[in-house]
């Protein structure tokens, strides 16, 4: 039975307008109407037809209007003329050649024969395509042109000799408190000689002799504070205070202490890294 709707279309729509209708989008697929979608692009609405139009769009109908002054044929046109000769001439074969598009030979590829998608038990063999197909290529970069040398011929006695291995003599050794000849008869020139006497005067440090005080100090007054700490602190007799008989006694408090976590990392001995010569 045909539907009511494939009735309409052919009582009301032509041939064209139904193929039309049938060739947009679904709008229950895409969920909203997409009113641009018209049956006849090149119709004008019934709203259009009807409205009235206001006096801008009357304005802007209006053609420009153009001054007196102005001759087209005064301004450069604003592509290149062509002249009357080269449309009238006629083509030579050479050209007609030239103009002939050429032919060119399409590669014929062999496509390899693919094996079928893995099935569920041959998961290892997808796996293995996946990684394949995820990796990225990698393109080999071209070599660089080096030209070739011209040839020439070579001596052989030249690359025999060039082949056996340096013969160095031991130097004679030199006598260090000897002067040569050129050196005793040099004569100095002025700026060598400003150069060698240096710009800031060197001043020679007497060498200290220890345990001897500067006249500053003896003849310096020294003030309350520094006397108070100049005197040997005082500390009350007893056995606490005093050194004691045994050494290598541990006192109670020390033997039932618990040791803590920054007292065992500063226990441990330091490793010093060999320096690099």
């Amino acid at each position: 039975m045909v539907s009511e709707r494939i009735k309409y279309a052919m009582a009301h729509l032509s041939r064209k307008q139904h193929t039309r209708l049938l060739a947009r989008p679904n709008w229950r697929r895409l969920r909203r109407p997409d009113a641009n979608i018209v049956v006849d692009p090149n119709a004008i609405s019934r709203a259009a037809l009807k409205c009235k139009p206001s006096k801008r769009i009357k304005i802007m109908a209006r053609p420009k209007y153009v001054t007196k002054k102005y001759d087209a044929l005064d301004y450069p046109a604003p592509y290149q003329r062509v002249h009357p000769k080269t449309l009238a001439a006629t083509a030579t074969t050479r050209i007609r050649n030239l103009a002939v598009p050429k032919k060119r030979v399409l590669e014929q590829r062999i496509f390899e024969f693919r094996k079928p998608p893995p099935r569920d038990h041959d998961w290892e063999r997808h796996r293995m395509i996946i990684q394949k197909l995820a990796t990225p290529k990698i393109y080999r970069k071209p070599k660089p042109f080096v030209p070739r040398k011209r040839w020439r011929p070579f001596n052989m006695r030249r690359i025999e000799n060039l082949a056996e291995p340096v013969i160095r003599e031991i130097p004679i050794d030199r006598d260090p408190f000897k002067v040569s000849r050129s050196a005793l008869k040099y004569r100095i020139t002025d700026r060598i000689m400003r150069l060698y006497y240096p710009k800031t005067e060197f001043k020679v440090m007497k060498p200290r002799i220890p345990g001897a005080v500067s006249r500053a100090a003896l003849k310096a007054i020294a003030s309350s504070r520094t006397i108070f700490l100049a005197k040997p602190s005082k500390r009350p007799a007893g056995m606490e205070t005093d050194l004691r008989e045994d050494a290598f006694t541990v006192s109670p408090a020390a033997l039932k202490a618990k040791c803590s976590r920054r007292l065992k990392k500063l226990a441990k001995p330091r490793n010093y890294k060999p320096r690099k010569r």
